[in-house]
């Protein structure tokens, strides 16, 4: 991204210059994610993604048996952070 601003000539934005680094292979994840997310069924809000999908995606993807615990965990984590996010935004919703 940095290297974006500065082909373009720009000034680096401020927040750009304290952006936390992300750990190596954290992009993998979150288009793993991203992925999985249109596995999520829909009734009155957002379901978890099911855990078929997560071992579907991760056979499909290539993720070594080592690996896997991390992916899936990983993807939980993400899925949790997501489904809270909408559930409190759905109450805010509620309230107006």
């Amino acid at each position: 991204m940095l290297e974006g601003f500065q082909k373009a000539g720009m000034e680096i934005p401020e927040w750009a210059q304290n952006a936390p680094e992300i750990p190596l292979g954290s992009d993998l994840v979150f288009e793993a994610y991203q992925d999985l997310s249109s596995c999520r069924s829909y009734g009155w809000g957002p379901g978890p993604i099911p855990w078929t999908a997560v071992r579907d995606y991760a056979r499909a993807s290539g993720v070594d048996d080592d690996d896997y615990p991390d992916f899936a965990t990983l993807i939980r984590m993400l899925d949790f952070e997501y489904l809270n996010f909408e559930k409190i935004r759905a109450g805010s919703k509620a309230r107006k």
